[in-house]
């Protein structure tokens, strides 16, 4: 539809070419007149100003058009996110379960509510350190500068 449109617009730039350039033959004998020279002057310079606009609008449109898509992903990466969360910590609840329910006497339940703790407080610090350093890379990525640690 776009080249449908970007042909006809051609189409009708070249007959008005056209049309402008049979309508002021030029005698080569002749000075070129001010006002016919001015005239064509003008007629580009409509021409040029209305093709910069078009320029700007089209990349406009395009830079909404790259927002709108940058947006969704964004959305569906946040939704596929709370998804896995959400999966994650019903699993992680069921295991702490497992451990609390085992059966036997090899420890105490003082003994497997250390070992849940421990194991809850070992996940929570390294997920606060990998979120920690994640944040530190993505604003100097913001900032222009960029490490490659990790």
């Amino acid at each position: 539809m776009e080249r449908a449109k970007e042909t006809s617009k051609e189409k009708e730039t070249s007959k008005e070419m056209e049309d402008v350039s049979t309508s002021q033959s030029i005698d080569p004998a002749s000075p070129p007149s001010e006002a016919g020279e001015s005239a064509s002057v003008t007629a580009a310079l409509e021409r040029m100003l209305s093709a910069v606009q078009q320029v700007v609008a089209n990349a406009i449109h395009l830079v909404g058009l790259d927002v709108a898509a940058a947006m969704q992903r964004a959305i569906v990466g946040l939704l596929l996110a709370a998804l896995g969360i959400v999966l994650v910590c019903c699993g992680w609840v069921a295991l702490m379960g497992v451990i609390l329910a085992l059966p036997g006497n090899e420890g105490s339940m003082f003994a497997r509510l250390s070992l849940v703790a421990a194991l809850n407080l070992a996940a929570g610090v390294a997920a606060l350190l990998v979120s920690a350093r994640r944040i530190r890379e993505s604003r100097s990525v913001a900032n222009g500068v960029n490490h490659d640690r990790r």
